[in-house]
């Protein structure tokens, strides 16, 4: 039932001892996955084990312990010493409960990672999820649970995901979550940036061509980016910018699984997992036609929508921690915030999330020298100290009323266009018309959101 694995050097040890596994169980405590590195570190085959119940597994002496049934026992994240009694293996794990919108356990991550120099000592996890390959994931709020709850049952299956949500939420994070928990985690990642592409390099960048396929061409030949990613995950990113012309080529592909290299006469079988992304309107886009509506029921098999970062304030404190012990690492330096400065950022709407907080974070560490940063700084860097100054200096030599209404009609279509992703974002935001906002936008000179 199990396979016990032996390594032939040092530098196969060093590998195991450098690799961290995931094992995850349903909410019940049933085995519903592993990731390869969690075979070569434990020694078991996944397959073995799956949909079992991990009562069984410690009643059929395979663990000594297991980590998901005391998370399911106390309801918060565990650390313990392991033993995989068939192999003697000693590694340590790290469980986290991921919970629905009403609070109940639905999945366990764990991760596993080789007994070295810890000492028996537990460590803290809280709600934040190393997988391997990635950055950490922040699970605090229960909008985020549900993501990673969602994407990790999407790991199980080969389905094509859909990844939405605004631009810097984290979608290439969550899509390399699905890919590093599924059984495809051994194989390519290949992430494609879509509106990157030329729209007349895009065939054969995706497919590859042949030799002599076209002037100019590399006389061997080149191999495409489907075939890069076989055996593993082909990330669209940026999906919206899809020429049209290409739709219906990426649709064949999804339908069938082939694909025609530039210049080949027979077809070739992509053996991928697909996963797309994008902060467009894709129903939106299809209305206008400009993206084909059977491309985009052929892509919204699984939909994952990735809230914005003011919409899970929970995540900010631990992601600003996050950044800052990492740039501290790389830096050499010691910083932090005062609990007033982490109460604007915590306030803050972030239009640019995720990554935006990312790079604010390094702003700091990088330009200011104190080791406190303070409330100040946030509002010089964040443009708030210009706005309380204007409204609150008791010297201010007021405009007429009219003018009055202007200039705050101009900043408050200023801001809703920076917080927006289109014209008709800021609309909606407004309350007002379309053409009423651009309307207004000629009057005042203004510009795509682009450009705030």
């Amino acid at each position: 039932m199990t396979a016990n694995r032996t390594f032939s050097n040092d530098a196969a040890q060093k590998k195991e001892e450098d690799t961290c596994g995931i094992w995850i169980t349903d909410g019940k405590g049933y085995n519903v996955g592993a990731s390869k590195s969690y075979e070569l570190l434990s020694g078991l085959e996944a397959s073995d084990f799956i949909g079992l119940h991990m009562s069984e597994m410690v009643k059929q002496k395979v663990l000594d312990q297991s980590v998901t049934l005391k998370i399911l026992a106390e309801k918060r994240p565990v650390t313990i010493p392991q033993t995989i009694l068939t192999n003697k293996r000693k590694l340590f794990a790290s469980g986290t409960p991921i919970y629905d919108q009403d609070g109940n356990i639905i999945l366990v991550v764990t991760r596993v990672s080789p007994d070295i120099g810890l000492s028996g000592k537990p460590i803290d996890v809280g709600k934040q999820i190393y997988i391997e390959g990635i950055d950490k994931v922040v699970a605090s709020s229960p909008a985020m649970q549900n993501v990673l709850a969602k994407g990790a049952r999407a790991a199980n299956f080969d389905s094509t995901v859909l990844i939405t949500g605004e631009s810097g939420v984290g979608k290439e994070v969550v899509a390399r979550l699905i890919h590093y928990l599924s059984r495809r985690s051994s194989g390519p990642f290949v992430r494609i940036n879509v509106g990157a592409i030329p729209e007349e390099l895009f065939e054969s960048e995706l497919f590859g061509y042949r030799a002599g396929a076209f002037t100019g061409a590399v006389h061997s030949g080149k191999k495409g980016l489907v075939q890069t990613a076989q055996g593993g995950t082909l990330f669209l990113d940026e999906i919206g910018e899809l020429p049209v012309s290409m739709q219906v080529k990426l649709l064949h592909l999804l339908q069938s699984g082939e694909y025609l290299p530039v210049g080949a006469v027979q077809p070739e079988f992509a053996d991928v997992r697909f996963i797309a992304a994008t902060n467009r309107n894709l129903r939106e886009l299809v209305t206008q036609g400009k993206f084909r509506e059977d491309l985009f029921y052929r892509l919204n098999v699984v939909p994952i929508n990735i809230p914005p970062l003011r919409q899970r304030v929970e995540d900010i404190h631990l992601l600003i921690n996050y950044f800052l012990d990492r740039l501290k690492r790389r830096y050499r330096v010691e910083k932090d915030f005062t609990p007033e400065a982490r109460s604007l950022l915590v306030g803050y709407k972030w239009p640019g999330n995720v990554r935006e907080l990312e790079n604010i974070v390094e702003r700091f560490v990088v330009l200011y020298p104190d080791a406190q940063i303070a409330q100040g700084m946030v509002e010089e860097e964040l443009g708030l100290a210009k706005e309380h100054s204007s409204l609150e200096s008791d010297e201010l030599e007021l405009p007429n009323l009219q003018q009055a209404v202007q200039n705050f009609e101009k900043e408050l279509i200023i801001k809703a266009l920076r917080n927006s992703g289109s014209p008709e974002e800021a609309a909606k935001t407004l309350g007002i018309h379309r053409t009423t906002l651009l309307r207004k936008m000629q009057k005042y000179n203004l510009t795509t959101p682009g450009r705030y």
